[in-house]
């Protein structure tokens, strides 16, 4: 089975999308559906399609790397720091802001277990 056919197991979607701090709504623009869908996804009511598996990976990769990132700025600094905002409308435009203030928070959470002495 391609990654592309892999199918997201009953449950599992809603496990990423929370692990990923994700709210509804930002999942479901992610994925260009509606948050009637996704909630649909999570209550096991449907499946989401093949295609969703692939995209969870991806978001998941990008996440990963964005803390990655995050780790190697603070590496090495003598008092290392994170911003977080408080609401999404906060944030500056770009692929942070579209995943949103929840997602940023959970990326520097990630990087606080990794690296000693950062403050968020």
């Amino acid at each position: 089975m391609s990654r592309e056919d892999r199918v997201v197991r009953r449950g599992e979607f809603k496990a990423v999308r929370e692990a990923l701090s994700l709210t509804v709504a930002a999942m479901a623009e992610l994925l260009a559906v509606s948050e009637w869908t996704v909630k649909n996804w999570e209550k096991g009511k449907y499946s989401p399609p093949p295609g969703v598996a692939a995209e969870i990976e991806r978001l998941e990769a990008y996440t990963r790397r964005c803390a990655d990132a995050v780790v190697a700025a603070a590496q090495g600094r003598e008092a290392p720091m994170v911003v977080v905002w408080r609401m999404t409308d906060d944030m500056p435009p770009g692929p942070a802001r579209t995943l949103g203030a929840t997602w940023w928070r959970a990326v520097a959470a990630a990087a606080q277990e990794r690296v000693s002495g950062i403050a968020i």
